[in-house]
């Protein structure tokens, strides 16, 4: 699922009410379609509590309005949404995806909630300066769509606990902190079993970037469905050692 799944769930959310859709991301173990599926769902992994209704009782909390209780008489605020990106938002890379479907739940939810992007964001302090500069800009919900992420996340949500966090493909929780991601590893499965059937000499090659678990279980999955068509397959893996490496 996309992010455009999030509509239900944040129109909850804007409202300041702890409606949610039941569900939730099963973590970078059990594949990575949950970004968006753990953010639809609005259940983080391992907090037990949705990340739609955290957030929405934080800011009905913030307008004195109880979660779930009547609006106030004062329009309310937009709820703001940070996303950080690693990259540019263009066409050829997977930010691309999570810009389309914000956009996307922007023309649902309109003035109820307002974006906040960064793009081309670092790894390490360059993401924690960003992450506070969200939180202290207002953002009662922030995605770090990529897995480069995680660790700035975590130290940043520990100062931050009304703010709930999304986490692209880590495993790293806590109680404002879930992660999601998609099921990559069924279109890498098939990938494999198509790999295995082209190939004559039943040697194939699997180029990886960093081997973390996402990476691997990938590698995993792409050989499975190679064995699947042909059980002496063997995959040959070439690592990059980047995510990104245009020149």
């Amino acid at each position: 699922m996309l992010l455009s799944q999030l509509g239900k769930p944040l129109q909850a959310l804007a409202a300041g009410t702890q409606e949610a859709t039941p569900g939730g991301s099963q973590g970078a173990a059990s594949g990575s379609a949950q970004a968006a599926r753990a953010a639809a769902t609005g259940k983080a992994a391992g907090g037990g509590a949705s990340t739609v209704a955290a957030a929405g009782k934080a800011q009905a909390a913030s307008r004195g309005v109880p979660a779930g209780g009547a609006a106030a008489k004062a329009p309310a605020k937009p709820l703001r949404v940070g996303f950080l990106y690693d990259g540019p938002i263009d066409p050829y890379a997977s930010s691309h995806l999570h810009a389309l479907s914000a956009e996307y739940v922007k023309k649902q939810l309109g003035s109820r909630i307002e974006l906040v992007p960064a793009e081309r964001v670092t790894e390490g302090k360059e993401a924690e300066r960003v992450l506070r500069k969200m939180c202290a800009d207002g953002c009662q919900l922030v995605f770090g769509t990529s897995y480069g992420f995680m660790d700035a996340i975590v130290r940043v949500a520990r100062e931050y606990p009304a703010v709930r966090f999304e986490s692209n493909a880590g495993f790293k929780t806590a109680d404002n902190v879930g992660v999601y991601n998609a099921r990559y590893y069924q279109a890498r499965y098939l990938a494999g079993m198509l790999a295995a059937y082209a190939s004559k000499a039943g040697v194939l090659a699997y180029v990886a970037p960093i081997p973390v678990p996402e990476v691997v279980q990938g590698i995993n999955a792409y050989t499975l469905g190679a064995r699947a068509v042909n059980p002496k397959a063997v995959v040959r893996v070439y690592w990059t050692n980047s995510w990104r490496d245009p020149g």
